[in-house]
């Protein structure tokens, strides 16, 4: 499933297991072997990327800031790598796929195998 995740890039269309648009790609995290040593495991124009981040706490403040996630939640995205999802609307917050809710990857879409309201909400967390 890691392959999966290898292959999906900042601004594809990621669709639901019932082919609803769920948002755009934001920003992938391939996942850490060390989450404490972070290497460039990431993709996309985040500044989470930039040559002087170089601490989990620092990669954790950008990507997840100001959306409040449980530590345990964080390690284990950053660990296992995820996909930040960004839902449009007004009030609607960013979503996390973590890479065994990818169902396939085609073209500019990435499918998952899971609802929308299934999907990882720092709102619900």
């Amino acid at each position: 499933m890691g392959s999966l995740l290898m292959q999906v890039r900042k601004g594809m269309k990621v669709y639901d297991n019932a082919k609803n648009e769920v948002g755009t790609v934001d920003y992938v995290h391939f996942g850490d072997e060390d989450p404490q040593h972070p290497g460039p495991e990431t993709e996309g124009v985040s500044p989470a990327v930039r040559a002087d981040v170089n601490s989990v706490v620092e990669i954790i403040a950008e990507v997840f800031s100001p959306d409040r996630l449980p530590e345990e939640l964080k390690s284990r995205l950053l660990r296992e790598g995820f996909i930040r999802v960004a839902v449009p609307g007004l009030f609607q917050a960013d979503r996390f796929v973590l890479p065994s809710q990818i169902h396939t990857v085609n073209g500019e879409q990435v499918m998952l195998n899971i609802s929308k309201s299934a999907l990882l909400e720092p709102a619900e967390m």
